[in-house]
C-alpha cells in the first residue's frame, strides 16, 4: 500500500512525498526506501519496431514494451515522480530483473510505456526496394521489412514508420492507421516460428 511508506500531497505545482515512517542514515550511508508496493498491476506487453524518415534503426532489433495506466482501479492512481522504474518477472521461485527505464513525472489517469529491453527471438530485415521519379517535385519509395518470429507463440509487432512531410500511401500489404501528420503504425500479425512480409509505397509531393 503506498501509504504504509510515503503520503502524497500537492503543493503549490509540485507534488511532495513525505516519508511516514522514521529511518536513520549512517554517516556516508546511501539507502533506498521504495515510494510504494502495490501488487496485481494490470500490464499489457507489446513488439515494437521504429522505422522512418528521421529513425534509422540499423540494428534491425524489435524492441519489448510494457504498458499499464496509472489509475486507482490498476492498483496506483497517484502523481508518479520522474525516476527509474525496474521490472521484475517470477518464474515461480524467484523475482527476476527483466529491465528497466525511465519515466518523466506522470500524473494520475495517464498511461505509463517502458522499454524493457530489444527482443531475442524477433527480428526485423528492412529495406528499400525501389525509387522512381515522377516529375521534379514528385518521387515514389518502395520499401519492404521482414518481420521474423522466432518463438513458440503467435505475436503482432507495431512497425512505428516516420515518413516526415507531404506523403500519401499508394499501396501497402497491411492496414495501417494515422498516428499524427508525420507518422503511421502497421499492426503486423506473425505466426510462431514464421515470418511476414510488410511492403508499402510512398508518394513524396513537393
Amino acid at each position: 500500500n503506498a501509504t504504509d511508506q510515503f503520503k502524497e500531497q500537492s503543493f503549490f505545482e509540485y507534488h511532495i512525498y513525505n516519508l511516514e515512517r522514521p529511518t536513520t542514515l549512517a554517516q556516508n550511508e546511501t539507502k533506498q526506501i521504495s515510494l510504494f508496493e502495490t501488487p496485481g498491476i494490470n500490464v499489457t506487453k507489446k513488439y515494437l519496431y521504429r522505422s522512418g524518415y528521421y529513425y534509422v534503426n540499423n540494428s534491425n532489433k524489435v524492441e519489448v514494451i510494457v504498458e499499464f495506466d496509472n489509475t486507482k482501479e490498476n492498483g496506483l492512481g497517484i502523481p508518479l515522480p520522474k525516476g527509474k522504474v525496474r521490472v521484475y518477472k517470477s518464474d515461480g521461485e524467484s523475482n527476476e530483473f527483466i529491465g528497466e527505464d525511465l519515466i518523466d513525472h506522470t500524473p494520475e489517469k495517464e498511461t505509463i510505456k517502458l522499454k524493457i529491453g530489444d527482443v531475442f527471438d524477433v527480428l526485423a530485415d528492412e529495406s528499400q526496394t525501389d525509387h522512381k521519379k515522377i516529375s521534379d517535385k514528385v518521387f515514389e519509395d518502395s520499401y519492404e521489412i521482414t518481420l521474423k518470429n522466432r518463438k513458440h507463440e503467435d505475436i503482432v509487432v507495431d512497425v512505428v514508420r516516420n515518413l516526415g512531410l507531404n506523403w500519401e500511401i499508394l499501396n501497402s500489404s497491411i492496414n495501417y492507421e494515422k498516428k499524427d501528420a508525420q507518422t503511421i503504425i502497421f499492426h503486423v500479425p506473425i505466426k510462431k516460428d514464421s515470418e511476414t512480409v510488410l511492403k508499402y509505397i510512398v508518394r513524396y509531393s513537393f
